[in-house]
């Protein structure tokens, strides 16, 4: 003989329903390329700003995320020279990226001037790799 089940009584305890498991949302993965500036200058080339044009649309899009702009100088100069070289290229950057509807809140700014360069040579290509403006993500809102 089969067991027969017998139909739950009104007042009986219903079994608990499970709900389906799903997957945690999944974030894409970003990264913001470096720009490049030219020599003694802190003025933005139409090849930096396409860039942060397309950095302004993916911050617009992740509204979460905070970014540390990176000011970097070649090795030539004083050391004060670069300094400011390096505040102003970054500060130059933000200020594009906050005219773009940034809020200034989510960028910071460091300046490394010639202190960590990417290319250690002693030519203008080297010279050239070195002059920019790095990103790093500092945090998810």
């Amino acid at each position: 003989m089969r067991p027969t089940r017998e139909a739950p009584s009104a007042g009986a305890e219903q079994p608990e329903t499970r709900q389906p498991v799903t997957a945690p949302e999944r974030v894409e993965a970003v990264s913001f390329e470096e720009v490049y500036f030219d020599f003694d200058t802190y003025v933005l080339r139409p090849d930096a700003l396409a860039t942060l044009s397309r950095h302004a649309r993916t911050l617009s899009e992740r509204t979460d995320l905070t970014l540390l702009v990176e000011g970097h100088c070649d090795e030539r100069g004083s050391v004060e020279y670069n300094l400011a070289l390096g505040e102003k290229r970054a500060r130059a950057v933000v200020e594009y990226l906050t005219g773009y509807g940034v809020a200034a809140g989510r960028l910071a700014v460091v300046n490394y001037e010639e202190e960590r360069p990417v290319d250690r040579g002693h030519s203008e290509s080297a010279w050239a790799r070195n002059r920019r403006a790095a990103f790093a993500i500092t945090g998810q809102r």
